[in-house]
């Protein structure tokens, strides 16, 4: 999870992480279900990469709800492809890809969520959804990744669920204890966006992030994935259940 005030820079955090993970992993290897509740402005540069099942805005409307349904089906759709093999998660899934001969692609799934406040004022049931994806979802390779402006309002079930925890500036030293376990994160400059402290369950550390530029996303389009294991499909597993 990734805590920031208006302009301390998680937007641009969120996609320079996923844009790293784009340009390193195949499609068949990594796909992006992208939720962005500031009108589909964060994500509009990535949402035409081949790695994107699907993008939800806050302009959506009904597809918002639509995709509670996806995440569940998709859920489902990997336990019974886990079950088919008698894998317990995607790991073994894939060695036994390797040594059998090929199964269909499960590739990992990023849910990623700008927003994410906003996005559980207006669709409160979707955070009792992420609680489940966050119990279940790690051995079945599915992913969460979100960035919010009030922590506070992330219910425990979500949060006992999470393994790393970033924060720029935030407002309050309430949030940034939430988040790094110390209030310093609310004494943070403007001066410094992209500054924070990034956390995990054994550790503490200051970062300093940076942006990345459209350059960037036309290094991904360009890349010849065609090279790698397998020809690149276009995410062509996720796309009947997650574009709605």
């Amino acid at each position: 999870m990734i805590a920031g005030a208006t302009g301390a820079g998680k937007s641009e955090l969120l996609l320079s992480f996923l844009m790293s993970l784009a340009i390193k992993h195949h499609p068949d290897r990594l796909n992006f279900l992208l939720i962005d509740f500031k009108g589909g402005a964060t994500f509009r540069d990535i949402n035409q990469l081949p790695h994107t099942a699907g993008m939800v805005t806050d302009l959506s409307g009904f597809l918002a709800e639509r995709a509670l349904i996806a995440m569940n089906s998709e859920l489902d759709r990997r336990k019974r492809l886990l079950a088919k093999e008698h894998v317990p998660n995607i790991k073994s899934y894939r060695k036994v890809s390797l040594a059998r001969g090929p199964l269909p692609p499960l590739p990992n799934l990023f849910i990623a969520i700008d927003e994410f406040d906003e996005m559980i004022r207006d669709y409160p049931q979707f955070q009792d959804e992420l609680i489940r994806v966050g119990k279940q979802g790690r051995s079945l390779g599915v992913h969460l990744l979100f960035a919010t402006q009030q922590p506070s309002l992330i219910k425990e079930g979500l949060l006992n669920n999470l393994s790393y925890w970033m924060s720029l500036r935030v407002n309050s030293h309430e949030d940034s204890k939430a988040m790094v376990g110390i209030p310093d994160a609310a004494m943070l400059g403007t001066d410094t966006p992209g500054r924070g402290f990034f956390r995990d369950k054994n550790s503490r550390s200051v970062e300093q992030t940076i942006a990345v530029f459209d350059r960037v996303v036309r290094r991904i389009e360009a890349k010849d994935f065609a090279i790698a294991e397998r020809p690149a499909k276009a995410c062509s597993t996720l796309r009947p259940t997650l574009l709605l």
